[in-house]
């Protein structure tokens, strides 16, 4: 059994990104007189930047726990999945423009259970992403070409998968 958590600099570096965003968007709402226009624009993208700072507090009080028997996970959200109910595994990537080869990725693991989608910052992702691949394919569950190639890239990035 491995607990996962998300680590505090991450999460504060993000949570400064969602203030500085929620200031910048918020702020001429509250101080200023906009034309509707710009009101309903700023308002949208603060509301962004808002559920992007709730997920943040929701991820800052929550762990990942995955065992031989499955995944759960804890927190103001808890819920549990045995690996033998995963119906459904993605593994996508989020390129950065400048950067390809870099950027992020997201797990994503439906099945009797409910859902669970696991950013690539937690720590430990290498190894959640691992043990859950193996065991969606010993259950049989199919994978797309997308995750198919995220896989392989990711085990041949020093063997992180294996």
């Amino acid at each position: 059994m491995s607990i996962h958590r998300y680590p505090l600099p991450s999460l504060l570096v993000d949570g400064l990104r969602a203030i500085v965003g929620m200031m910048a968007t918020l702020g001429p709402l509250i101080f200023l007189d906009p034309i509707w226009p710009l009101a309903a624009i700023l308002g949208g993208l603060g509301f962004i930047f808002a559920v992007f700072g709730l997920k943040l507090l929701q991820q800052s009080f929550s762990s990942i726990e995955i065992s031989d028997d499955g995944i759960a996970g804890h927190g103001p959200v808890v819920k549990a999945m045995a690996w033998s109910d995963i119906t459904t595994l993605k593994l996508a990537h989020y390129a950065t423009p400048r950067r390809p080869l870099e950027g992020w990725y997201q797990l994503i693991l439906k099945g009797r259970g409910g859902a669970f989608k696991i950013d690539s910052t937690i720590e430990g992702f290498d190894l959640i992403v691992g043990m859950a691949a193996q065991e969606a394919e010993t259950s049989g569950v199919v994978f797309d070409p997308t995750t198919s190639e995220n896989l392989r890239i990711l085990r041949q990035q020093g063997g992180r998968l294996s």
